[in-house]
């Protein structure tokens, strides 16, 4: 804005999230997820109906054993017709059950969210990533301001490149491992809540200087 009384800084995660014990080992047979979500909020739906219309079906053609995971509050209510043995419209459960959010990070090959327009830090982007799960999206959903490498943290791609980097990311273990890990580290070192909440400070302590 070229505005010098605006001030930003970044949100994280729980930096107790990196020892937390694993609560489900990775799927056997491809898994997509899009979420964890608030479904009631218009570019997660648009972001669903994108994957659910655009993506889906060649992915599925792709990959016959393959399973789309659509996770978020409220999302029973807005996908719950979708519901099938290879489409799982679930509420995430977010008081310690077996599936709360880390259960579909951690079961999931990678996370899947391509947007239309812009709203700041993706929190499913930050937590999908601290549990090592890769993640692809659009620029118009970008990465918020987790500063990263493309294609080594994360992917963000045009919407004609999805599907190749779904593909290579399905098809190649060590890459979508290694993505994974990489995404992980870089969480842990720059957007742990420590880390955030020193940037918060130094606005404070400005603040308090006035």
């Amino acid at each position: 804005t070229g505005r010098n009384d605006i001030k930003i800084f970044q949100d994280g995660v729980d930096p107790d999230s990196f020892n937390l014990p694993t609560k489900t080992k990775k799927s056997k047979n491809p898994t997509i997820l899009f979420g964890v979500s608030n479904m009631k909020w218009m570019q997660n739906r648009d972001s669903t109906k994108l994957i659910l219309e655009k993506y889906w079906p060649s992915i599925k053609k792709k990959y016959p054993d393959c399973q789309l995971y659509i996770v978020g509050r409220h999302a029973p209510a807005f996908y719950g017709d979708y519901q099938s043995a290879d489409i799982i419209v679930t509420e995430a459960d977010t008081e310690g059950g077996p599936k709360d959010p880390q259960y579909y990070y951690e079961y999931c090959w990678l996370l899947l969210a391509p947007m239309e327009s812009g709203g700041g830090t993706r929190n499913k982007f930050l937590e999908g990533m601290t549990f090592g799960l890769p993640v692809i999206t659009t620029p118009e959903g970008g990465m918020g301001n987790i500063e990263i490498t493309n294609y080594k943290h994360a992917i963000v791609c045009p919407a004609n490149e999805i599907l190749k980097n779904v593909y290579n990311l399905v098809d190649n273990s060590s890459y979508r491992r290694n993505m994974g890990q990489m995404a992980r580290n870089l969480i842990q070192s720059r957007y742990s809540f420590d880390r955030c909440v020193d940037g918060l400070n130094q606005i404070y302590e400005k603040i308090a200087k006035k």
